[in-house]
């Protein structure tokens, strides 16, 4: 029911928590953090999964925690879980993030356990909104958010990179033998508060039991601060499986916060060749969103689909409409 959202960087997953989040515990270089969201609403029935439309409820907990080894070093973890109402029909306690690693103030971080790979900090550029959103990209194909994996970050002024490595796991009916990911970034201010971010990156997966590569490239480029002013986003994402199926993915974003406000458009194509079949993805995501407090707040969400040429299908359109308590 949460769909994934935003994370500035892959450290942040492994490190902090939420804005919100509460430290329980700061004494001697040891502190732990406790944060989370309850949020409930009312979603129609595409967005409920075909059935009918329904109020419905979820919460997210987190918890993080980090030690001081030595100068520079620390020892971090953090874990998340998702929960569904148990009426839902995706009602299930669900790990989100897992990991356990470390954090240099000059090196980067490495951490291992389930979190998202290095070529998420290319996919993350459009994957801004909370319940729809990001399916013109196969990041989600094999699993996203996956487990078993060791990830390195690195940042230095507006240069970043990232890596990680995959080892075997199974996600719905595919078996992954092992992964690798990475991801290359530069970012700049062209003016005050409107950063200029660059992100490349690829990945590759090597399925157990068949005779199969997934290669995977993506770039991504945005321009300002997500929720604060203006900020827009393009992703494109060239997939293959070995030379049997290809696909090309678009997404775009535009957006403006102000006050207490955020609004969102967006667009994403995508065009999946297999022999000679093709299967599009062809939508329109809009969000509305106002932040009573810094704990409160409220947003609704919209997705259009089109079929055929770019004729609209009132059958795919979902619409959701929440409030959120943050901790």
């Amino acid at each position: 029911m949460f769909k994934k959202t935003l994370l500035a960087t892959l450290v942040a997953a492994t490190a902090a928590t939420t804005a919100s989040a509460a430290t329980v515990y700061d004494k001697d270089g040891n502190s732990f953090n406790v944060g989370g969201r309850v949020q409930g609403g009312f979603y129609s029935v595409a967005a409920n999964d075909g059935d009918a439309s329904a109020l419905k409820g979820a919460a997210r907990l987190n918890i993080g925690g980090q030690s001081v080894i030595t100068e520079g070093v620390k020892a971090v973890a953090f874990a998340e879980w998702n929960v569904a109402s148990s009426t839902s029909t995706d009602g299930k306690f669900e790990t989100r993030y897992a990991t356990v690693g470390f954090d240099t103030d000059n090196y980067g971080s490495l951490v291992v356990g389930q979190t998202d790979t290095a070529i998420y900090n290319v996919i993350a550029k459009t994957d801004v909104f909370e319940d729809f959103g990001s399916e013109a990209n196969t990041y989600w194909t094999l699993g996203g958010r996956q487990e078993g994996q060791a990830v390195y970050q690195y940042r230095n002024g507006g240069f970043s990179f990232g890596a990680s490595y995959q080892s075997a796991f199974d996600v719905n009916t595919t078996r992954v033998n092992n992964g690798v990911a990475l991801a290359l970034g530069y970012g700049f201010d062209v003016a005050e508060n409107l950063p200029l971010d660059f992100q490349v990156g690829y990945d590759n997966y090597d399925l157990r039991g068949k005779d199969n590569n997934v290669d995977s490239y993506a770039a991504s480029v945005s321009l300002g601060n997500l929720g604060d002013g203006f900020y827009s986003a393009f992703l494109y994402q060239f997939s293959e499986v070995d030379a049997k199926a290809s696909s090309n993915g678009y997404e775009f974003v535009v957006g403006y916060g102000f006050d207490k406000v955020s609004l969102l458009a967006g667009y994403e194509y995508l065009d999946t060749a297999a022999d000679d079949s093709n299967a599009d993805v062809n939508k329109m995501v809009l969000h509305a969103g106002y932040q009573f407090t810094d704990n409160f707040s409220a947003y609704t969400e919209a997705e259009f689909g089109f079929t055929g040429e770019n004729a609209p299908d009132s059958r795919n359109d979902k619409y959701t409409a929440n409030i959120r308590y943050d901790f």
